[in-house]
């Protein structure tokens, strides 16, 4: 579907990652393949001035040695600081940040969301979401917070550009959803301008797709079952909820600590009998 490498975008790239990391069998690591790939990127963003092409790689994306990259998650003071910042970027750009955290989604499903995407069904109000990856469409239950929010996006898109079909419009062409090339240049803008951090010590990544990560991390660490984290991530089935599980093994073990300390200290003096 692409005709021109100025069309490729951050979230492309991290749609291309997700699936060599958790659905490509027989290949341990594409080490070379996107060291490649990134030198390509550069040098077209270079000649064409493309400053999206030069940076849509980030440092973790490539593996070291023979491992494939982390499947990363934000934590959550991680996530406290950076919607802190967020909040204070332009107000419809942060609104979209927000809902797709909400949500869960795919950012390209948060842009597309449409004017009649809050509906109800079996006594429930929901989002429908159109899933562009599968070409079909989902439903979402939501909480106040997040229509009201919805509900605040659409009044600020149709006082200033009259009535729409799309929630998050471009502004060159309202009658289509924004680009996630403006909310990848506003984050990373509002990143270095901030110099926000990870819990490492680097720079945060422009990475949206760490969001919904993020998100089904969260639904682990509540115990959901696997149907329904699939259900709510928008997956047709339940085969890569297991890498959202290996997120949950910190609050497992922060859960189970004061049990297993218990234990310990009875195994401890069972000890001394012996």
């Amino acid at each position: 579907m692409i005709q021109s490498m100025m069309e490729v975008d951050r979230e492309m790239l991290e749609e291309y990652l997700v699936y060599l990391n958790t659905e490509v069998q027989g290949k341990k690591s594409f080490r070379s393949e996107l060291a490649s790939l990134k030198s390509l990127f550069e040098t077209i963003g270079q000649i064409e001035e493309n400053h999206i092409l030069c940076e849509i790689f980030l440092p973790d994306d490539i593996p070291k040695g023979r491992d494939l990259p982390v499947y990363k998650a934000y934590s959550d003071d991680e996530l406290v600081r950076l919607n802190a910042a967020i909040v204070r970027m332009d107000e419809q750009i942060a609104r979209a940040l927000i809902i797709h955290q909400m949500l869960g989604n795919r950012i390209s499903e948060t842009l597309t969301l449409e004017q009649d995407c809050i509906v109800k069904r079996a006594g429930h109000i929901m989002v429908k979401i159109f899933m562009i990856k599968g070409q079909r469409t989902i439903y979402k239950p939501v909480n106040e917070d997040a229509i009201k929010l919805i509900e605040k996006s659409i009044e600020y898109t149709n006082a200033i550009y009259g009535r729409r079909k799309y929630v998050f419009v471009y502004g060159d062409n309202p009658d289509e959803p924004m680009r996630y090339g403006r909310i990848q240049y506003q984050i990373m803008r509002m990143v270095r301008e901030r110099n926000l951090r990870d819990n490492a010590g680097e720079l945060f990544g422009v990475g949206t797709h760490i969001f919904r990560h993020s998100f089904g991390r969260r639904l682990t660490e509540m115990h959901v079952d696997d149907m329904t984290i699939a259900k709510l991530l928008g997956h047709a089935n339940t085969s890569t909820v297991r890498f959202y599980r290996k997120f949950g093994n910190e609050a497992l073990a922060r859960e189970t600590r004061e049990l297993r300390e218990s234990m310990d200290e009875i195994l401890a003096e069972l000890s001394k009998e012996w």
